[in-house]
């Protein structure tokens, strides 16, 4: 029954009818009488034939997919995507945290956006910090906090921004910080680097098509308890581990991914309740902020980047304060 028997028993089945359609009774004899014997073995060979055939079904590809057995509905793809090539890309990516500040709870926004030409392995990071009070659990408008900075990197050294435009930039070395990483084309998602087999086995909330930054995108969002975050999305999970412990279990943790055609990554949000974040660390532990939530918003990706240019009037840094700078992202 294991084998696959194409074509047997059509075959079979078509050459017994045509034998009973071309086999005419004589004129005016009567109709054969069939034994007791015979209409016992006419219905026990109907059901070998029946058997036989759902056999034969079951076995092929149509079969599976007419009965269900191995029918996939899941639209995402279960390997990994190849990355298409660019030369650069224009991306924001944001903290967001929350604290007691003076008494009152207070929601803190860390915004970086990258700017890479991956030809000339030249970037441009820039920082910004806000904050803004949560009011009856709503948060208000973002204030930023200090005028925003700027980085540049390059293959050998990254440059921090002098206090004013007149300052000289403080020259350190790229390679062995954080920095370096924005020279890297994999800096970009793909579906496999955020959509991982458990959480592609998730039912989503919802699926929607929309247009980002005028890219056609298909948006599946997902929702589940924050105590079930390593076991639905341990991928993003370890991308997002710092909000590890900052809210109660049955807190709730919004995913939402946004898709290209290419399967790139054009839009990425994790957010735990701020709410349960307030209430599990923030009012017991003030004055330390406690992240709930990561988003990553790829405004393009092109084959003709942004001219960038490393700055000329700069400084080495103290040896001891090479080590000393982080992006902005990682802490409030």
């Amino acid at each position: 029954t294991s084998a696959t028997p194409t074509g047997q028993v059509p075959a079979m089945v078509a050459a017994a009818l045509t034998m009973a359609g071309t086999t005419a009774p004589a004129e005016d004899a009567p109709p054969p009488k069939r034994s007791r014997k015979r209409r016992r073995i006419i219905p026990a060979g109907v059901l070998v034939v029946v058997v036989f055939t759902s056999v034969a079904v079951r076995n092929t590809s149509f079969g599976e997919r007419f009965t269900g057995t191995g029918y996939d509905t899941n639209p995402l793809p279960l390997h990994a995507i190849v990355e298409p090539p660019f030369t650069g890309a224009e991306y924001t990516i944001t903290y967001q945290s929350v604290i007691m500040d003076n008494g009152l709870a207070t929601n803190f926004w860390n915004i970086e956006h990258d700017e890479v030409n991956y030809t000339s392995k030249i970037a441009k990071a820039t920082m910004d910090r806000a904050k803004a009070s949560i009011v009856g659990g709503r948060i208000g408008t973002p204030q930023s906090t200090s005028p925003a900075s700027q980085v540049m990197i390059d293959d050998q050294s990254t440059y921090v921004q002098g206090a004013t435009p007149q300052d000289a930039w403080v020259r350190s070395p790229t390679v062995g910080s954080n920095w370096s990483t924005l020279l890297n084309p994999g800096a970009v998602y793909m579906y496999q680097d955020v959509i991982d087999p458990p959480l592609r086995a998730q039912h989503p909330a919802k699926v929607a098509d929309e247009v980002r930054h005028g890219v056609n995108v298909t948006t599946y969002t997902y929702t589940f308890a924050f105590g079930d975050f390593y076991e639905t999305a341990p991928r993003l999970f370890d991308l997002v581990k710092i909000v590890d412990g900052n809210a109660a279990d049955d807190a709730d943790v919004k995913v939402t991914v946004s898709l290209d055609e290419q399967w790139m990554v054009r839009y990425l949000d994790v957010e735990v309740d701020h709410d349960s974040v307030l209430d599990h660390r923030a009012r017991l532990d003030a004055g330390v902020p406690y992240p709930y939530r990561f988003t990553v918003d790829l405004i393009s990706v092109t084959d003709t980047p942004a001219s960038l240019a490393i700055p000329t009037n700069v400084v080495d840094a103290p040896v001891d304060e090479s080590t000393t700078i982080p992006p902005t992202t990682v802490a409030p």
